[in-house]
């Protein structure tokens, strides 16, 4: 898609001046810096699996990133699930200024997720399609589920030195869906406004 493939240059390019610019405040080697940028454009050719085999196939390859980051990530402590009382009080349903807010919020020129559906487009929608997404974002949140799309991402590899067949030394870019992310700025911004009030006069100011 041309679209998502201008978004990632674009991500890119942000991801290539912020490096610049911290290079240059720190006085560090500006020409090591771009070298490594560089770098940064190479495909991934081949890796290695949990026991040292090289692969290179695009199917075994990303079987090797599943096995690695679902084991970097996994939980090895065991936390026990809270008690929550129920409450009658009902869920108030989102309404389109709280969609508006959050997308205010939402920074832009970023890369979209599975669905290339980036944050500008959201907003060029204008009000129908604010409204069409409060009233989605309510039906989830009254019956507690999202979308299973949601949950999936596209994963981004950027090498960062030494071995390139050793996926520890890539920094993975998860590029998740926008409306995933609008959905979860609006609860956001309801957790903090309730929160603060629910802060005692006392600590005002602090």
């Amino acid at each position: 898609c041309k679209l998502i493939r201008r978004k990632l240059k674009d991500d890119f390019e942000n991801f290539r001046k912020e490096k610049l610019l911290k290079t240059a405040e720190s006085r560090k080697s500006l020409r090591t810096c771009k070298r490594e940028l560089t770098q940064y454009r190479l495909s991934v050719r081949a890796l290695k699996n949990k026991d040292g085999e090289t692969v290179i196939d695009r199917a075994g390859m990303e079987e090797v990133c599943k096995d690695f980051y679902t084991e970097l990530f996994k939980s090895r402590i065991n936390v026990p699930l809270p008690t929550l009382e129920e409450s009658e009080e009902r869920v108030p349903p989102i309404i389109i200024s709280e969609v508006r807010s959050a997308l205010h919020q939402m920074k832009k020129g970023k890369a979209p997720g599975k669905d290339g559906i980036t944050s500008e487009m959201i907003y060029a929608g204008g009000k129908k399609l604010w409204k069409a997404l409060a009233l989605r974002f309510s039906r989830y949140l009254e019956e507690g589920k999202i979308p299973s799309s949601w949950k999936e991402s596209n994963t981004i590899l950027l090498h960062k030195k030494d071995d390139r067949e050793n996926l520890k030394n890539y920094r993975p870019i998860c590029l998740l869906s926008h409306i995933y992310k609008l959905f979860t700025k609006v609860i956001m911004n309801r957790l903090s406004q309730s929160l603060d009030e629910q802060q005692p006069r006392e600590q005002a100011g602090f």
